[in-house]
């Protein structure tokens, strides 16, 4: 089973990531500083509660294969 990218990859690109949030909160208002902000908060507090959902659930995988295996 093919699993998606873990959280340390997600953390590892995180600059990255705030660019490119950054880009698209631009693209799509309009061209005022506090809409491109009010718009960046709520997209990055996703991708670091994605993150931490990862972890959780990653860790909850490592927890069920020591638990099967043993």
């Amino acid at each position: 089973m093919k699993s998606c990218p873990s959280s340390q990859l997600w953390s590892i690109i995180q600059r990255c990531a705030y660019f490119i949030l950054i880009v698209i909160s631009v693209v799509i208002t309009h061209p005022d500083f506090v809409s491109d902000i009010l718009l960046i908060v709520p997209l990055a507090a996703l991708y670091e509660i994605g993150i931490v959902l990862s972890k959780r659930a990653h860790a909850k995988r490592e927890e069920k294969e020591l638990a099967d295996s043993a």
